[in-house]
């Protein structure tokens, strides 16, 4: 068991065939995704994520830029992902101690990222992860309330490692939508790790329990304080289409998929997870039209 500390620096992201690759996410309503109307891919369903300045890094955080928006309402955090137009406006991502869409003022109520790895699999703890979009304009999080501010991120993102090459790959999913109260969504990140394994601390365990260790006492069991509630469900961007999910067939792999041998039960879940995911994605390609 080995302990990541370094950066995650995303891919360049693509979309062969209609399918999302490197880094993207997807915003869903059960079986339904919900169109992105300004992303050209599988007709809207995936939003292709671009690296930004620095990448995701471990064992500190990478807050959101202040101000936070600029005087049109878009995020204006470009470090772990260039600012990614969904709609009309453009979002952004960060990490920060703070509960930024709850308690933006703190206290403190995340510790920083941190990644362990074990023969091929990989879990980082993105509790501290937060996307900022539809922002007041020259705001921050701190400033109004939270308005625009969502924690998006997992207790236990899960993917695969490769120490020989630095590839990675990342997955999550977020009660938490962005666009509403109703909506989830599917985070998929993919790139090179730049840094250091070191040994992780005593009593660390990819498998077993639902949850893991990242000290010698268990993580908490809640992936986020944050509740739907808390904000008022956001106006549409725009008119939504939506697409629904055909039933379950065999699927081909994604580019940057990898296989499940040895996967640890986060991981194996999340895959299935992604799997089904592809099911739908395969469906909104065939719209041609956009909201």
């Amino acid at each position: 068991m080995q302990r990541l500390v370094g950066t995650f620096v995303l891919g360049q992201p693509s979309c062969p065939a209609g399918h999302p690759a490197g880094s993207w996410f997807i915003v869903s309503f059960g079986s339904k995704v919900q169109q992105n109307s300004a992303s050209p891919c599988a007709g809207g369903a995936a939003t292709l994520l671009n690296p930004g300045t620095v990448g995701l890094p471990t064992g500190r955080f990478l807050p959101d830029a202040r101000p936070t928006f600029d005087g049109q309402g878009d995020s204006l955090s470009a470090g772990v992902i260039q600012p990614t137009l969904f709609g009309s406006q453009k979002l952004g991502m960060a990490t920060s101690p703070d509960d930024v869409q709850d308690a933006p003022d703190g206290p403190a109520a995340f510790s920083a990222p941190e990644a362990l790895t074990q023969d091929g699999n990989l879990v980082v703890d993105l509790r501290a992860l937060d996307v900022t979009y539809r922002g007041q304009p020259d705001s921050t999080c701190a400033s109004d309330a939270g308005n625009g501010c969502w924690q998006e991120g997992s207790e236990q993102a899960a993917g695969s490692y490769d120490p020989a090459t630095g590839a990675f790959s990342l997955e999550w999913f977020s009660s938490q939508g962005f666009t509403g109260a109703s909506a989830g969504v599917t985070f998929h990140l993919a790139g090179t790790f730049v840094g250091r394994a070191g040994v992780a601390p005593p009593g660390t365990s990819l498998s077993g329990s639902p949850r893991y260790a990242v000290t010698d006492s268990a993580a908490s069991t809640t992936s986020s304080p944050a509740s739907a509630s808390a904000q008022a469900p956001a106006t549409p961007i725009e008119p939504d289409t939506t697409v629904p999910a055909p039933p379950a067939t065999s699927l081909a792999a994604t580019a940057d998929s990898v296989g499940t041998a040895g996967a640890s039960p986060a991981a194996t879940v999340l895959r299935a997870a992604a799997a089904a995911l592809v099911v739908i994605i395969g469906a909104a390609a065939l719209v041609t039209g956009h909201p």
